[in-house]
């Protein structure tokens, strides 16, 4: 048996989901779940009364909790967003990423943050909130668009997840 709800944005109702267009869900280690929509981060309240809104006005493409309970998440205007759940506070870390734009995440067995962008792969460190950048030189293809998602000369990286011990996977436009 499948059993469906649809939620819709209506305008009269603050406590509604925001956006038609949702891009991810997640359900994170207390059982909270959380929508990835067009215009922000939701939660459905646990009394399932409606939707607590966050990060409002920005596009998030990608929720992940690693190891330590920690909130990434993964958006069009910010880059890498951590989100202290408790507090509602948000560090910003996206200044750092080409485009600010990151659609996946995930972490490595050395506790490292794998970001997918637009403009190509990054590896986190959060322990010194460090990036190093991987692009064409590193043995990723290019892609060329014209739009501000993508930089020229630079790998488009659509999805990355770790398959094996220190083994990622990545998607890209091109083989």
């Amino acid at each position: 048996m499948i059993v469906t709800h649809h939620f819709l944005p209506d305008i009269a109702d603050s406590s509604s989901l925001c956006s038609n267009n949702v891009y991810c869900i997640f359900e994170d280690s207390k059982g909270e779940i959380w929508f990835g929509t067009e215009h922000g981060l939701e939660k459905r309240k646990v009394d399932l009364s409606g939707f607590q809104h966050y990060l409002k006005g920005s596009t998030i493409f990608t929720i992940f909790e690693d190891r330590q309970n920690n909130f990434w998440l993964g958006t069009s205007q910010n880059g890498l967003v951590l989100l202290d759940r408790d507090t509602g506070i948000m560090t910003n870390f996206g200044a750092n990423i080409v485009g600010h734009h990151v659609r996946g995440i995930c972490q490595d067995d050395n506790g490292k943050l794998w970001l997918s962008s637009g403009s190509g792969l990054y590896r986190f460190d959060p322990e010194d909130k460090t990036f190093t950048a991987f692009a064409k030189e590193h043995g990723l293809p290019t892609y060329f668009c014209n739009t501000s998602l993508f930089v020229p000369d630079n790998p488009s990286v659509f999805s990355v997840v770790k398959i094996q011990r220190s083994l990622l996977m990545i998607g890209t436009p091109e083989p």
